[in-house]
């Protein structure tokens, strides 16, 4: 048996401690049965500040070194590399371009649909389908869908607003007690 596996062993028999509360008994603080002192671990602090202050400027000059080698392998590859990486951005490009286009060539599509069945104009980019004929039954349901305008009726009042345009005699005629 290997000593990995008598470790696991062990840690398999054994029940998982908790951890204690910590104690603070005089000038020293017990955790899990070990002491520590304040004091000392404040020194330790203090003696530890310059090494952090020195690996973040290590770190900082290991990023600006990193961002060199990048560039001078960029200044390495040669032309046809260069010509390559070019044409592979340029075909991105374009073929954003042509699903831009085809997108725009359905909506006007949707909007000539829309003017030919008779649907307003601000339905015309709900209209669905991935032909014209199913764009055309689509905008038609959605025409069939639409609640129809109400006929209007002639009213008995016409208001305020009428009086000074219509003659008393008028008035009368239209309520039906002059002949």
């Amino acid at each position: 048996m290997s000593e990995e596996e008598k470790t696991a062993k062990v840690e398999k028999e054994e029940p998982e401690k908790k951890p204690e509360a910590a104690k603070v008994e005089g000038s020293k603080v017990i955790i899990d049965g070990r002491e520590y002192d304040p004091q000392g671990a404040l020194d330790l602090i203090h003696k530890l500040r310059p090494y952090e202050k020195k690996t973040a400027d290590l770190e900082a000059e290991l990023a600006k070194y990193k961002a060199e080698e990048t560039k001078r392998k960029q200044d390495e590859l040669s032309a046809i590399e260069k010509a390559e990486l070019e044409r592979d951005d340029f075909k991105q490009k374009y073929e954003g371009s042509q699903k831009e286009l085809e997108d725009l060539k359905i909506e006007n599509q949707k909007r000539e649909i829309a003017d030919e069945v008779g649907l307003p104009a601000a339905f015309a980019l709900r209209i669905k389908g991935a032909t014209p004929d199913e764009m055309r039954t689509d905008a038609k349901e959605l025409l069939g869908a639409m609640p129809k305008a109400r006929p209007t009726t002639s009213t008995t009042n016409p208001g305020q607003n009428t009086l000074d345009k219509e003659s008393w005699a008028d008035q009368a005629k239209r309520l039906g007690l002059l002949p």
